[in-house]
């Protein structure tokens, strides 16, 4: 019972990463809409494209967290993004193989009944067991080679277009380590989880915005206060935290409450404009 924020973290290690578990990253609401924007192939997998009505836009990738590209939130999000003036591919990274996503509300909406808390307990317990199975089915060496495959194709479709990539959650440490690449042009990473201090921020060189939950057990202040340190003074990186709100909230936070709601569309608009800014040209 409690506060979410309150509960203990999984530390766990698979292959070269060390990756921070925590219940949030796990957990969140399934947001209410119908997303606008079509599918097809993209660089050998499915992929979600929301197209933006605006001439020449610029494009950016959205490397989704551990429930994928299906997740409705992750596309009503890109569809945002269109509308601001973005052309968004949300690539399906994991090949189908996301978490579960009918239990999301386990933690942000307990339900009054005491035996049915004891099912999402039962779910939390072996939903993080399962977690830490999949993480060892997405090491980074399964995972980068289907994120540049993206990016190829991408980039052989926009020639000479600036590209920019958004990760959000477990996609957010992958939107960090192509911000250390010539990948991509510019990065985004919101509430990154799994970001290993020793290896995969002193190498970053591209310009990135960090959005960041101020209570995240999976990126706490003083992960970031070292991230912050280790990250060269010479990149032009900008740091923007939400109070009130916990780790996953700029893609899983609760639409229905009106603050969270509000903090989550914050969080988006200066990810677009930064992005806008940093892709213009």
């Amino acid at each position: 019972s409690g506060d979410p924020s309150s509960q203990h973290h999984i530390r766990v290690c698979h292959g070269l990463m060390s990756a921070t578990v925590c219940p949030e990253c796990i957990s969140g609401a399934i947001d209410e809409g119908t997303p606008t924007g079509t599918c097809f192939e993209v660089g050998g997998v499915d992929c979600y494209f929301a197209k933006s009505a605006t001439d020449g836009a610029p494009s950016v990738i959205i490397v989704a967290d551990v429930f994928g590209y299906s997740l409705p939130n992750v596309r009503i999000v890109a569809d945002k993004y269109a509308k601001k003036g973005l052309n968004v591919y949300v690539p399906d990274i994991l090949k189908g193989d996301h978490i579960a996503f009918n239990k999301l509300d386990v933690l942000v909406d307990p339900s009054p009944s005491f035996f049915a808390r004891m099912g999402q307990t039962f779910w939390l317990v072996f939903g993080l067991a399962g977690v830490l199975l999949w993480f060892g089915r997405h090491k980074d060496g399964v995972t980068r080679p289907i994120i540049d495959g993206v990016i190829d194709d991408i980039k052989a479709r926009h020639q000479d277009a600036r590209l920019g990539v958004i990760g959000y959650c477990w996609g957010g440490r992958h939107s960090v380590l192509l911000g250390a690449t010539d990948r991509v042009d510019c990065y985004v990473a919101a509430h990154p989880s799994g970001l290993n201090l020793k290896t995969d921020i002193h190498v970053v060189g591209r310009p990135g915005l960090f959005v960041l939950a101020e209570d995240d057990g999976a990126f706490n202040k003083a992960a970031v206060a070292r991230a912050k340190e280790l990250i060269p003074s010479t990149v032009d990186t900008e740091w923007k935290t939400w109070s009130g709100v916990h780790h996953g909230f700029a893609v899983r936070g609760k639409q229905t409450d009106p603050e969270v709601a509000k903090k989550r569309e914050e969080a988006l608009e200066a990810s677009a404009a930064f992005l806008l800014r940093r892709l213009a040209g």
